[in-house]
This record gives C-alpha cells, sequence and structure tokens, in this order.
C-alpha cells in the first residue's frame, strides 16, 4: 500500500502549483509575464497578484490568463479542461462552435468566473469546439488533489486500519478471513464512500452503514 501525493511547487513570485503524479510542466518566467507550460496532465495554481506581470498557463492550443486566482488545468491529448475555484481568468483558443449551436461564429477568448469550467475539445478536423463543465464534472476532476492508495494485493486489515487510523470513522471487520483477502485498485485516502464502491466490486464482501455510525465489512 502506498500513498500518493499532489507534487507542490513554490514558484519564485509566490503563487504556487499543484502537479498530479503523472503530470509534466515547465516554467518560463520573464521580467514581462509569468508563464506556465503545461505539457501534460492535471495541475491546479494558486496565483500572487501582480497586474504588471500576468500569470498565463499554456496546454495545447489553449492559455489561461489570471492576475489573482486559484484554478485547475488538465492537459490530455484530444481536450483541455480548465475549472475556476476562486476569482476569473481568461481561457484563449481557437475554437469552432459546435454544429448544433445558434451561431456558428467562431469565438478565441472566454472570461470564466468561479465555480465555472470549460472543456475545449480537439476535433477531427483539427479545429476545438468549447463546453461547459457540469458541477459534477468539477468535483469529479479535482478529486485527484487528495492523496489517494494505491493497493496491489494489500490485505484488506492493512486498509482497513489505515482509514481508523486516519479518519474519525470505524470499520469493522467480520472476521480475521476477511482481513486476510486482498485487495487492488485505487481510491482517495480520505474517502470512505470510495473504499467502499471499491472493496465490493474488487473482493467477495459487502458493507453497510449501522445505526451507531460504524461500518461492518463481511464476506459475500
Amino acid at each position: 500500500m502506498r500513498v500518493v501525493r499532489p507534487e507542490l511547487r513554490q514558484l519564485p513570485d509566490g503563487s504556487w502549483m499543484e502537479l498530479a503524479p503523472s503530470a509534466k510542466a515547465e516554467i518560463a518566467y520573464t521580467p514581462t509575464e509569468r508563464r506556465i507550460h503545461l505539457l501534460s496532465g492535471n495541475a491546479y495554481f494558486g496565483v500572487a497578484k501582480d497586474p504588471e506581470r500576468p500569470f498565463v498557463v499554456t496546454a495545447g492550443h489553449v492559455s489561461v490568463k489570471a492576475v489573482g486566482t486559484q484554478f485547475a488545468v488538465r492537459a490530455e491529448s484530444s481536450a483541455i479542461n480548465v475549472l475556476v475555484t476562486e476569482g476569473q481568468v481568461v481561457v484563449d483558443a481557437h475554437i469552432v462552435a459546435a454544429a448544433d449551436a445558434e451561431s456558428n461564429s467562431a469565438s478565441s477568448s472566454v472570461m470564466l468566473g468561479e465555480g465555472l469550467g470549460i472543456e475545449v475539445i480537439r476535433t477531427g478536423a483539427g479545429a476545438l469546439s468549447l463546453q461547459s463543465l457540469t458541477d459534477q464534472d468539477m468535483q469529479t476532476q479535482l478529486k485527484w488533489r487528495h492523496p489517494r492508495l494505491l493497493l496491489d494485493g494489500t490485505p484488506l486489515r492493512q486498509v482497513v486500519d489505515y482509514f481508523n487510523r486516519t479518519q474519525s470513522i470505524r470499520i469493522l471487520l467480520e472476521d480475521d478471513k476477511v482481513g486476510k483477502l486482498r485487495l487492488t485498485g485505487v481510491c482517495v485516502a480520505d474517502d470512505v464512500g470510495e473504499l467502499r464502491e471499491l472493496i465490493e466490486v474488487a473482493i467477495p464482501v459487502t458493507s453497510r452503514i449501522r445505526d451507531d455510525g460504524v461500518i461492518e465489512i463481511k464476506a459475500r
């Protein structure tokens, strides 16, 4: 069992960024601009205010410009996602309206405020289309910021002991036989609901929450 956390990098101007384990980014600061090239993966940025030096994140054909804010960017081969959790950013891209949109006019700049997100999708024709992200999309895509448990044949007893030690919950196993079942998969290290979903799919057990809040895990 291994706990994986995002990498926190402090930037020269007081800003910071978190990178998912597989993410790659390059820092390119100049006297007039603070620029980050996100090459792949998930990143989250906290931007120190400096109106004289814009903070710009580029990912593929998309750039995100902010002065003082917090936002996330995900760079994949087929799409770029931008999520704003505080303040505002300007997203620039070569955007082609979807076929069913009311207008086919192109737009190159979109302002995003707090709590908003978009997905810029590369189409087969090489152009880009813009789609809004739902609240559920945004919550799911920010889960990577939580520590994650990587399990590779880990005894269930060891996983349960970790949750009982680090979370304000109590999990009970039916017996030692259940505790010796080996679990392989990934789950958020502080999300017992996600753990329950994983174990009920990966090994032959069921779980339930008792009236006193204790979670019981039994063999199926």
